[in-house]
């Protein structure tokens, strides 16, 4: 993202006139999986990435960056599951 002002998903998604829904019919995801890449409760493998990357017109690297993710970050801890 050279030149420009680092964004999240999120503006990222809005700036190119798309709900999460139009985002996730255009990669073959759910409303809901595009809300939990942007909500920080997921990462995208890299081959959801990578077509959220081309749907949305800018590269991998510069979506890592819109999710806050480097080669350093751990995974998000996944919530336990309540046993009742």
């Amino acid at each position: 993202m050279i030149g420009m002002t680092p964004r999240t998903l999120r503006e990222i998604r809005e700036s190119r006139g798309l709900t999460r829904t139009e985002l996730g019919a255009l990669i073959g995801m759910s409303a809901e999986a595009i809300r939990n890449y942007e909500m920080g409760y997921r990462r995208p493998n890299p081959s959801v990435a990578l077509r959220v990357a081309k749907a949305l017109g800018i590269t991998v690297e510069d979506l890592y960056h819109s999710l806050g993710i480097t080669l350093d970050t751990p995974p998000p801890a996944r919530p336990h599951a309540r046993r009742g």
